[in-house]
């Protein structure tokens, strides 16, 4: 997320786990894990590093202020107004926020949705706005109705992505292929596209692989040729 002001930021929304990645991503073989607490600009009530949202689809909001969104995922749309916005892992919202509120502190929230997300502080990742950087005091602004916890796992409304600049969609192949998702003997979950399941070697990527001009692909690494250029794959 970006907040735009005199100079413009990046706010990452980040979810937390205080177990180690190694064993993490072990224990994700089976299914996704709880995680522990999220942080907002890295930080939440304690000072930390962190990685981006892993399993978890956020509501955020600034309490007492409404945002103008400008541009979803780098694409600039027309302009609307929202008091949350629902984003989650890998997505990137830019707004502006106008800071008209009365002098006070204000919580920054992000809410982590439990329809769809396990996080035991669900409902306990904050940040704060200071109109006066020398108070110390904790706020004791109110949420926005709709950003609680239980709230759909939804994107923001197709209607409100609006295109600045329209793009006419030209006709793409009808071509189907189905994506399926399917349990192996040891309880795992494995994605199946086509008819192999992915598998990438996680230290050499594909895009550091075709960086490299290494175009020789393994059949689990789903990768698919477009033969046509300027044309939509959904």
């Amino acid at each position: 997320m970006a907040l735009r002001q005199p100079c413009d930021s990046q706010l990452p929304l980040s979810d937390w786990s205080h177990i180690a990645a190694e064993v993490e991503a072990v224990a994700a073989l089976s299914a996704p894990s709880t995680l522990d607490n999220g942080l907002i600009n890295g930080i939440n009530t304690y000072n930390n590093s962190g990685t981006i949202v892993a399993d978890t689809h956020f509501k955020f909001s600034i309490d007492n202020h409404t945002m103008e969104v400008i541009a979803a995922d780098l694409v600039p749309i027309v302009p609307y107004t929202s008091d949350t916005i629902a984003i989650s892992m890998g997505q990137r919202y830019d707004i502006i926020v106008t800071a008209y509120a009365a002098v006070d502190n204000y919580w920054i929230r992000a809410v982590a949705q439990t329809i769809c997300s396990k996080n035991v502080n669900a409902d306990n990742i904050y940040g704060i706005i200071k109109y006066d950087s020398t108070s110390i005091d904790d706020p004791t602004s109110v949420r926005w109705a709709n950003a609680s916890t239980d709230e759909l796992c939804e994107d923001e409304l197709m209607s409100s992505l609006d295109l600045y600049v329209p793009i006419v969609a030209s006709d793409s192949p009808a071509e189907a292929d189905e994506l399926s998702v399917i349990i192996n003997k040891t309880n795992g979950v494995i994605w199946q596209i086509g008819t192999h399941s992915f598998l990438n070697q996680w230290n050499y990527p594909t895009l550091l692989q075709s960086y490299k001009g290494n175009d020789t692909w393994a059949p689990e690494q789903e990768v698919y040729q477009l033969p046509e250029a300027n044309f939509w794959v959904h």
